[in-house]
């Protein structure tokens, strides 16, 4: 057992290592709430690409799937692209791919508001629109628990006079997450190097990810103030990313971490 949390640990260290700490993770099924239901985008995200498919309907109101795929612009939220409709073999019949016949009928692009909603605008068969989106929901993910692992970002200061620091200053260090859920309030106590912060705030799922918003207080720099924290859960393991707002000094704090369960 312990063999198997130390390779997951290093899985883990080598991810929060590779990205950067504003990387996000997009891959999920995504749709308007009620208000669309029956239409939806599903989203995949391999590094700096992704592929979209876009179930809607047609001119005669029958089912219609498109799909599109790009490469993310330079602020690593948006992707445009051409889009596709394909037909193919019968369905029944023996599958022959020579028979799969994919005709641009439009283009789309896909803009990551957070890592919560998102906007899809789109031209298709002369025809235009755009819908707002947010993670479609339907399992619930177990954030409760004692984690280990490590965490890097930046902490970032209005000025280098009153604060013992620079304005852009590279944290990074191995410490523990403690999470509790308790009467709809959701508490965590982290300690990464030698800060230990406590915050309190509501959890909701956001498809597979889990979007807290509260209060933290933190020592030091940091000082109390506001906290927005996204957990992504595999398995034993949790993948973060967090941003933490100082009220008394205006100090940001932007990190991802990557936790494994404590034994």
């Amino acid at each position: 057992m312990r063999t198997r949390f130390a390779t997951i640990a290093a899985t883990l260290l080598a991810l929060t290592l590779a990205l950067p700490s504003r990387a996000a993770h997009y891959t999920d099924w995504w749709w308007g709430g009620a208000a669309l239901d029956g239409e939806g985008v599903n989203v995949g995200q391999q590094a700096n690409t992704v592929f979209v498919s876009w179930f809607t309907y047609d001119e005669q109101g029958n089912g219609m799937w498109v799909v599109f795929s790009g490469q993310f612009d330079g602020t690593g939220k948006v992707v445009s692209g051409p889009v596709y409709r394909t037909t193919g073999p019968a369905l029944g019949t023996t599958y022959d791919p020579a028979k799969v016949n994919r005709t641009p009928v439009g283009d789309a692009t896909l803009t990551f508001l957070d890592m919560h909603r998102a906007t899809f605008a789109w031209n298709v068969n002369g025809k235009s629109g755009s819908l707002p989106l947010v993670r479609q929901t339907y399992g619930a993910s177990v954030i409760a628990g004692n984690f280990e692992g490590h965490t890097s970002g930046n902490l970032q200061c209005p000025g280098t006079g009153f604060y013992p620091m620079p304005t852009d200053t590279a944290v990074y260090a191995k410490g523990t997450m403690s999470i509790s859920t308790a009467g709809g309030v959701t508490t965590g106590v982290y300690q990464f190097g030698t800060t230990a912060c406590t915050w309190t705030g509501t959890a909701a799922q956001s498809g597979q990810l889990v979007h807290i918003a509260g209060n933290t207080t933190c020592p030091g720099t940091i000082g109390a103030g506001s906290i927005d924290l996204t957990l992504f859960v595999l398995d034993h393991a949790v993948v973060g990313w967090q941003k933490s707002s100082s009220a008394a000094n205006g100090c940001v704090q932007t990190e991802q971490f990557s936790l494994i369960r404590s034994e």
